[in-house]
């Protein structure tokens, strides 16, 4: 895997953990920001065309 995929890979990877943090119940973090459904879906389907990215690049490279 090129070495800027990796990289990538592991900025999206972060990015998806701080959304799984702000989605969680506010009862388990009530000082953490909540983000309504509509934005999480706005940030999901950034991430997905991100992956999607990343993926046709990858496999553009490795044809």
């Amino acid at each position: 895997m090129p070495e800027e995929a990796h990289q990538q890979l592991q900025c999206l990877c972060q990015h998806l953990h701080l959304l799984a943090e702000l989605s969680q119940p506010e009862i388990l973090n009530p000082d953490h920001l909540i983000l309504p459904r509509a934005g999480l879906t706005h940030c999901f389907n950034q991430l997905a065309e991100a992956a999607d990215r990343i993926v046709a690049g990858a496999a553009f490279r490795s044809v």
